[in-house]
């Protein structure tokens, strides 16, 4: 049938048909390289962010660690590098947000990561109000309370005799048994025994007190000292109570934390898989495409 059209118009046939053909590669082509730019564009992100992911559950172990240090040592040091370690954290998540993927999951992170935050400061707080040493904090204040009371008590000794010294030593050892059980409450904890026993040798001194052959004065000394003594104790117990369950929640909220990081890596990971498999059917696309065209 070709054999009826000159060969001018044959040769502008094929000249049109290989214009079309180059014009459909060429199209192809810069389609594809948009599209492979916006993929590896989108795979990069993905992995840094999952890189970043991991830096910020890292730290956030590390700051657990430094966590635990601080309470089973309970000093000014470990509470410096228990902070430093905080900054660290922060500064983790902050970089993660520089990655630029701050949809729910990265609220979700930020939300429990302030609220392990907030109770491990709590923590904190609660074992500095109780006190490093014997001479900080609620600690102090009870043993002032302890020494008040055993200072009086050997002032009355040291004079005391007959039943004055009989209802003294008594009241010395209802004051012995009450030391007995706060030392005990705070090797072995049980809050509610414990107070309930030292209320129960505080009503017993009170008794042997207030038969005392001492004058009213003497008397209503020695029962303000050992009502304060047990209001000490009762606040000490209060505040280890709480500390308890701060540290029991900073746990449980650590490991909220360390979840929404989890998720937050498996997420991106997920995502750079996505866009890695995108890249790969654009080039098969791109591959038929340019074979079809040479064809």
């Amino acid at each position: 049938m070709l054999g009826f059209i000159r060969i001018e118009l044959r040769l502008g046939l094929l000249q049109a048909l290989v214009g079309a053909a180059m014009l459909g590669i060429l199209f192809a082509y810069l389609a594809s390289a948009d599209a492979t730019r916006d993929g590896l564009h989108r795979y990069e992100a993905a992995v840094g962010f999952a890189h970043a992911a991991k830096e910020g559950q890292a730290a956030l172990l590390v700051h657990r660690q430094a966590f635990a240090r601080f309470l089973g040592q309970r000093e000014e040091g470990t509470l410096a590098a228990l902070r430093r370690s905080e900054e660290a954290m922060v500064a983790a998540v902050e970089a993660a947000g520089r990655e630029g993927v701050e949809g729910d999951g990265f609220a979700a992170l930020r939300t429990a990561l302030d609220a392990y935050r907030a109770a491990a400061a709590e923590s904190v707080r609660l074992t500095e109000a109780l006190g490093f040493t014997e001479d900080q904090g609620q600690k102090n204040e009870l043993r002032e309370a302890v020494e008040a009371v055993e200072s009086r008590l050997d002032t009355v000794l040291k004079r005391a005799t007959g039943a004055e010294l009989d209802s003294a030593n008594q009241l010395l050892v209802r004051m012995l048994m009450m030391r007995r059980f706060e030392k005990d409450f705070m090797l072995y904890g049980d809050l509610t025994r414990y107070i309930r026993l030292i209320e129960r040798r505080k009503k017993e001194f009170a008794s042997v007190l207030k038969g005392a052959p001492f004058d009213l004065g003497l008397k209503d000394e020695l029962s303000e000292l050992i009502d304060h003594y047990v209001d000490r104790v009762s606040a000490y117990a209060d505040t280890s109570d709480a500390q308890e369950a701060a540290v029991a929640g900073a746990e449980t909220r650590f490991q909220a934390a360390a979840a929404a990081f989890a998720a937050l890596e498996a997420a991106a990971q997920e995502r750079a898989r996505t866009a890695q498999a995108d890249i790969e059917a654009l080039q098969e696309r791109m591959h038929t495409l340019m074979l079809a065209a040479v064809l």
